[in-house]
């Protein structure tokens, strides 16, 4: 007698995507963002809120909508967009947004430590960078901030430090 015939393997098929739905969010945001340049912010909102319904994944997406969230006075909100999109990646003017949120939560010492952070960091690759001009020089240390926005950043801080009462740090 002949032995039956193994059982067939199963393939493994990987995970279906739904391309329907990412078209469906990047349609959203474009949308969301020509909303934006006609300063159609809670509209806006909505669009990208739609899109990240979609594809929760997208990081940009969630600083995108912080920043909207942040123009209508949704501070809270923002936030919480800014630590989403913090969580993935390191991202200084959204630190810098952060901050400014915080500040006008009135959670000084919260935006004293995100103005920190910009500072050390943008302070860090301006010095590799002034080491590192020969031909071995690393691309990616690129300065986020201009010298006019590091410089904002240190003024905001300097208020933040006066609302806490800390006129020595403040200056």
């Amino acid at each position: 007698t002949i032995a039956p015939a193994p059982a067939p393997i199963p393939t493994v098929r990987p995970p279906s995507r739904n391309l329907d739905g990412q078209q469906k969010a990047k349609r959203l945001l474009e949308e969301a963002g020509n909303l934006v340049g006609k300063k159609q912010y809670r509209e806006a909102l909505e669009k990208y809120t739609m899109a990240l319904s979609l594809n929760p994944n997208e990081a940009s997406t969630y600083k995108k909508r912080g920043l909207v969230r942040h123009i209508l006075q949704d501070y809270r909100g923002a936030i919480e967009d800014y630590d989403k999109y913090l969580s993935v990646r390191f991202d200084s003017s959204v630190y810098v947004l952060r901050g400014n949120a915080k500040f006008e939560l009135q959670d000084y010492r919260g935006a004293v430590t995100d103005y920190d952070r910009v500072i050390r960091s943008e302070s860090r690759i301006r010095a590799e960078q002034k080491a590192n001009t020969g031909p071995g020089f690393n691309l990616a240390l690129v300065k986020e901030l201009t010298d006019s926005q590091l410089a904002a950043v240190y003024n905001n801080r300097g208020f933040a430090k006066e609302r806490m009462g800390d006129k020595t740090g403040a200056c």
